[in-house]
């Protein structure tokens, strides 16, 4: 697959270390509800940081920031922070609203 707009990618990793790379959260949740969850055994989940994109963080550390404003290529519209202050900055500029992982992908790893 070939990654649209750096600042929404996820990476989904599994147990047996084989990684999945999707273009937004949106989309690594539709495969995740698509796949048999006991053959996925998701060992870790990584976002890039919409402020700094490339730069991966794990879902237990962010902030997200999810508003029809973000414009993700596959349409979650969901950005991810390293830090509330980046979040705080760009929801003045885009709007939107501040969501819990919890909300946005199922099942948490």
């Amino acid at each position: 697959m070939t990654i649209i707009d750096e600042r929404f990618t996820t990476q989904l990793v599994t147990e047996k270390g084989k990684h999945f790379i999707f273009d937004d959260i949106h989309c690594m949740n539709a495969f995740v509800q698509e796949t048999d969850n006991s053959s996925l055994e998701i060992a870790a989940v990584y976002l890039s940081d919409f402020a700094n994109p490339g730069q991966y963080i794990k879902p237990d550390s962010a902030f997200f920031l999810k508003g029809d404003n973000l414009r993700s290529p596959m349409g979650g519209n969901t950005g991810t922070f390293s830090n509330k202050n980046s979040m705080l900055e760009t929801q003045a500029i885009l709007g939107g609203e501040s969501v819990a992982f919890e909300t946005l992908f199922y099942p948490s790893p």
